[in-house]
């Protein structure tokens, strides 16, 4: 699932949620501001995401269709403190 936030300047922020089992994806940059960076941090990160609809389906490595890619290395995910 993807969500939008605003942050105190009224900008919006993306924050992509899978929709399998609720693993959050994290990012340390602004890419979180852009839907599409952040798109692109999620699949390079081994994510599958919905090409058809930006609110479509989004899953992590482990629960993308066909499981994690082949020679994927997956990491956990950091929890922010």
């Amino acid at each position: 699932m993807r969500r939008i936030w605003f942050d105190e300047d009224a900008q919006p922020y993306y924050e992509l949620v899978c929709d399998g089992c609720a693993t959050q994806l994290v990012c340390w940059d602004d890419s979180c501001y852009d839907w599409n960076l952040l798109r692109g941090v999620a699949e390079f990160s081994g994510w599958w995401i919905d090409p058809d609809q930006i609110d479509g389906t989004h899953r992590c490595p482990h629960c993308r269709p066909g499981g994690a890619e082949p020679g994927l290395v997956v990491r956990p995910v950091p929890v922010r403190p």
